[in-house]
């Protein structure tokens, strides 16, 4: 009988084990049925898709939507701006929706106006960022 012989570890120490010519056959047998040939792609638009396949969108051209803030901040302070820019008071939403045709409503136009100021999370980020790049750029600077 020829036993065949594997370096494994035990406790961090490499060990000699022996195998006998049963379990060797056992472990081809098993290392064959695991790497059979593939088979032939077939038609992509009616197979379902595998998880390393690359996602393809429907053939429909319906996507997901996805909620997006598609306004730019230039935008949104442009709007802003012309609504607060009433002599005595805000100027009416229609107004302001009449020169804006991305702003929605009412809230939307609130929404925009707490995000630009100078007090939200977001402008901070953004003043943040600003001072950290022009200092980047003072360091960075080639003459």
């Amino acid at each position: 009988m020829d036993s065949r012989s594997e370096l494994i570890f035990e406790n961090g120490l490499p060990k000699e084990r022996s195998f006998t010519d049963a379990e060797i056959l056992a472990m081809e047998d098993r290392l064959a049925t695991s790497y059979e040939t593939p088979e032939p792609p077939s038609d992509p638009l009616t197979s379902e898709p595998s998880s390393g396949d690359i996602f393809q969108p429907p053939s429909d051209g319906n996507l997901p939507r996805v909620k997006s803030d598609s306004v730019d901040l230039v935008y949104k302070r442009q709007a802003v701006a012309y609504w607060k820019s009433g002599a005595k008071k805000r100027l009416s939403f229609s107004n302001v929706h009449h020169r804006f045709k991305k702003l929605k409503s009412m809230g939307m136009l609130e929404h925009w106006a707490r995000q630009i100021s100078p007090d939200s999370r977001s402008e901070k980020l953004r003043m943040i960022f600003q001072k950290t790049l022009e200092q980047y750029d003072k360091v960075n600077c080639i003459d």
